[in-house]
């Protein structure tokens, strides 16, 4: 991954995070004692084509990593045409 040594990557996604209270934007989903919730933090237009965005705030959503995987998915029925 290109993010791993990105200090400022890791900052934007840390505010992402905080903005959204730690709670996956899609379903609600927030860790509990005992009951972890693996976040991640989500482009909303993509980091590719939308280089001017990959820092701004507002171009990130915390989701929860099924809620995002569906995200990829959906993304990936539109690039073929289903």
């Amino acid at each position: 991954y290109y993010h791993k040594r990105d200090k400022k990557y890791f900052e934007w996604r840390s505010k992402v995070f905080e903005r959204d209270n730690w709670t996956c934007q899609t379903c609600g989903k927030r860790s509990e004692v005992g009951k972890p919730i693996y976040l991640e933090a989500h482009h909303i237009k993509g980091w590719a084509k939308y280089k001017e965005l990959r820092y701004n705030i507002e171009n990130g959503i915390t989701l929860c990593l099924g809620c995002h995987r569906l995200t990829q998915r959906n993304a990936d029925d539109i690039k073929s045409g289903e």
